[in-house]
């Protein structure tokens, strides 16, 4: 698999990259941005109620062909 659905960060990686460490560099980045925009948020209006959401990573299909969609709509129920 070349995408990395599990950052929500569009990762492709290439031959020979440590998918790992990309993996957790990419999840570190995504959490740190998160964290600086409920920062901000609350700096605007320390009312608004935000957080973030890590768990939902959708995956679409490659074309409109039945096969592409029902593979997504299988590797989503993963």
């Amino acid at each position: 698999e070349d995408f990395a659905p599990f950052t929500n960060s569009g990762i492709v990686y290439e031959e020979g990259d440590n998918r790992e460490a990309i993996m957790y560099q990419a999840a570190h980045y995504e959490l740190v941005a998160s964290a600086r925009a409920v920062k901000i948020g609350h700096e605007i209006n320390p009312d608004f109620q935000i957080g973030c959401m890590i768990a939902m990573c959708p995956i679409y299909p490659a074309t409109c062909n039945p096969k592409d969609i029902l593979m997504a709509m299988k590797a989503m129920q993963k």
